[in-house]
């Protein structure tokens, strides 16, 4: 999802030049949009899918921000941060309230091929 640009999630980019389609209700249901990507979707058998969906990754950065000044650490679903400037303000506020601000790569350990590897390339115990 980093990959995008913050046009596509509805954030104002610094380009002007930028092109945002809006459909809006009541449009013409059967109309085209003027611009289109084409794009994939893959693997929505992840569960962390949903974690990434159901927040909106660019109140990630401020809300760890709030957190760690309330005195308490922070763990986020990725992307943690959306742009540079968030990345340096969550560097600026763990760096000023000692706290830690962290995010979840878990899908690597949570999935069930990785699982399964782990058990192959791991020696069973002999107290088992």
């Amino acid at each position: 999802m980093s990959a995008f640009p913050e046009a596509v999630f509805g954030l104002h980019a610094a380009d002007t030049s930028t092109i945002i389609h809006e459909v809006v209700p009541g449009q013409d249901a059967e109309a085209k949009p003027k611009y289109s990507i084409r794009f994939s979707v893959c693997g929505m058998s992840h569960d962390h899918i949903y974690g990434m969906v159901g927040t909106i990754p660019s109140r990630r950065a401020p809300l760890g921000i709030e957190v760690m000044k309330r005195g308490r650490d922070f763990l986020s679903d990725k992307p943690g941060v959306t742009t540079l400037a968030q990345l340096a303000e969550v560097r600026n506020a763990v760096a000023e309230t000692k706290r830690i601000n962290a995010i979840v790569y878990s899908e690597r350990l949570e999935e069930k091929g990785a699982v399964k590897a782990g058990e192959l390339v791991t020696p069973a115990r002999s107290d088992e």
